[in-house]
């Protein structure tokens, strides 16, 4: 037996002191067992009526001792409405004042016949006292209170008849609260709380830590078992019939909250507040977002006024400028029809500035002389070249315009070798941006040997695209001579190798070979009809302006060749202007600005020709 920390001795009854001494028990108590003097005994004596009493000795006397285990423990003791509310003083007292009362010695000394104390009800008291006098046993009795009320209410208690929420669940929850091993236990409180308040109340009890445990309904005791097998098994079935009514015990509690949680008004209030909170804050959203969509509106509107306002304006200065350019341009126009009409009078005047004994074939070039010059020269090298031709004298005017033919000559062939040089480093450094042999470098020939190569060197042959490449470089003649008779093969550039081989390989793949091939084609026939119709114009011009003496073409007579600005204002002027308009030409002349009426003409006719021999090329 384990020593106590501090004890007292047994005083109350000797007799009982006596028999525990000779049995050889300790005489001792613990410090924290109560001690019950005899007026507190004395005190509850008082407190029970005679009617009491009597009610009492009926019920004591209805008793079965056999039955022990099913009788109200509380009852027995006389504490009944106390129960689990009950000290451990109360018990102790309420036991002395039955012992007092009820035992068999006191009732035999009040000359009570007492036939078998085995049989007795005062038995059913010492089984009361053995259970409820033990923290543990009557922890286990208090589990199964056969007083509590294990029902939960349902949803359907709180809407029939009206019934108000909280008188249905309040004392529901303040009875189960006894069970938590948690104190305090937070309770249902009033529709006049916060949603903290309500959402840690639910929270405690969905997290209820429950001290019930359901050991006295174990229907054996192990300690009757005969062996450890038996008493084994005994302990295993009750431990397993425990966890079952533990987690019944877990579904009910459960069921009482979820219930609760269904129907509570609070929830439902919060909820609405949440519901209008939201409706409310996706309506100042909506709200924001129309303001800005009206400011974007707004600023939007005023944006494409403004743009407006700036095209407006930029369009009146646009043709304010092209007005002042246009009378600038006919200003210019009128200033050099002008200057060529009193400069072709001059020399008609002075019959081209002749002297006597001159053949006709000098007549002929000085006419051809005052053609050239008054096309070729500006109104103000006009008009100043007429002054001076004015002023000479008879022998000196016409060394004087044989000097300006000259010189506008020397000019025309200067502007001619520059544009050509600009000409040849455009092509040079389109090569050298393509890297290698180039697409502008590739010739019908070598696109026909190409394609050969590639069949003849499958993938998979070793060194495929240097093969290739030579292959390209000795059969191109050969291969454009075969596939083309009647076109002559051009001299490449540069010789092909391994990596413009199969980069251009690559760009033909990605169509068919054919088609990559006939629009190559078009492409070498389109751009030898333009070269030959240049070589036609450029013969036609020269053959119109050479002197009648030089037998060899003119340079000077060659047109300057066509910058792609030029190109382009051409063919904007060409779609502007229609061709039922009387003036077309003179006003596409005055659209590209650096071109005459003539030069227009001669271009425009050029580009009818490449266009008609591309399709034709196209139609083979």
């Amino acid at each position: 037996v384990s020593q106590p920390q501090s004890v007292v001795p047994y005083i109350h009854f000797h007799d009982v002191w006596q028999l525990r001494q000779l049995a050889g028990y300790p005489l001792l108590l613990p410090d924290d067992e109560p001690i019950v003097d005899d007026a507190e005994i004395e005190a509850a004596e008082a407190a029970v009526s005679p009617a009491d009493e009597e009610r009492e000795l009926l019920f004591l006397r209805s008793l079965d001792p056999k039955e022990w285990k099913n009788q109200d423990h509380y009852a027995v003791l006389g504490i009944k409405t106390m129960r689990w509310q009950a000290t451990d003083r109360d018990i102790k007292t309420a036991y002395r004042r039955m012992v007092l009362k009820h035992h068999p010695d006191k009732r035999k000394a009040r000359g009570e016949v007492v036939a078998d104390e085995s049989t007795d009800y005062f038995t059913c008291i010492t089984r009361a006292w053995e259970t409820l006098g033990s923290r543990d046993r009557r922890r286990a009795y208090d589990s199964v209170d056969p007083q509590f009320d294990n029902t939960v209410p349902t949803a359907s208690d709180v809407t029939r008849g009206g019934a108000d929420f909280f008188a249905v669940f309040g004392p529901a929850f303040a009875a189960n609260s006894r069970w938590s091993r948690r104190q305090p236990v937070p309770q249902l409180g009033t529709s006049s709380d916060s949603r903290e308040t309500v959402e840690d109340f639910y929270s405690f009890w969905y997290d209820f830590d429950s001290w019930r445990e359901f050991s006295y309904l174990d229907e054996e005791d192990k300690e009757k078992g005969e062996n450890r097998e038996e008493r084994r098994w005994i302990e295993r079935q009750n431990r397993e019939a425990r966890q079952r009514r533990r987690r019944d015990e877990t579904r009910r509690l459960r069921g009482l909250v979820d219930a609760a949680r269904d129907c509570d008004p609070r929830l439902a209030r919060f909820k609405e507040e949440e519901a209008r909170a939201k409706q409310k804050a996706k309506q100042a959203k909506a709200e924001a977002a129309e303001q800005r969509r009206r400011a974007a509106e707004t600023a939007e509107a005023e944006a494409a006024a403004a743009r407006r306002a700036a095209e407006e304006a930029a369009e009146a200065a646009a043709r304010a400028e092209a007005e002042r350019q246009r009378r600038d341009r006919e200003a210019v126009k009128k200033a050099l029809k002008e200057a060529r009409k009193a400069f072709r009078a001059l020399a008609k005047s002075a019959d081209f500035f002749l002297t006597a004994g001159d053949a006709d074939s000098v007549r002929v070039a000085r006419m051809e002389a005052v053609g050239l010059l008054a096309d070729g020269l500006e109104a103000g090298e006009l008009m100043q070249l007429r002054d001076r031709l004015a002023g000479a004298t008879d022998g000196a005017a016409g060394p004087l315009l044989e000097a300006a033919v000259t010189e506008l000559r020397e000019r025309r062939r200067a502007e001619t070798e520059a544009a050509a040089v600009q000409q040849k480093e455009r092509k040079q450094a389109a090569a050298a941006d393509s890297g290698g042999a180039g697409e502008s470098q590739w010739n019908y020939g070598q696109l026909c040997a190409l394609v050969k190569a590639v069949k003849l060197f499958p993938a998979g042959t070793g060194a495929r695209w240097e093969k290739v490449a030579e292959y390209v470089n000795a059969h191109w003649e050969a291969a454009a001579a075969t596939s083309a008779p009647m076109q002559q093969p051009q001299q490449p550039v540069v010789e092909v190798d391994a990596k413009s081989a199969l980069r251009k390989a690559k760009e033909l793949a990605k169509n068919s070979s054919d088609d990559a091939l006939r629009a190559e084609a078009n492409r070498q026939a389109a751009g030898r009809v333009a070269a030959e119709a240049a070589k036609a114009t450029t013969a036609a011009a020269a053959a119109a302006t050479a002197d009648s003496d030089i037998s060899q073409r003119d340079p000077a007579c060659v047109p300057t060749p066509w910058s792609a600005e030029e190109q382009r204002l051409l063919e904007a002027a060409l779609r502007k202007f229609p061709a039922s308009d009387p003036d077309r030409w003179d006003r596409v002349a005055s659209a590209v600005g650096s071109r005459t009426k003539r030069d227009c003409m001669v271009r425009y006719k050029e580009l009818v020709r490449m266009i008609q021999a591309k399709k034709a090329a196209a139609a083979k």
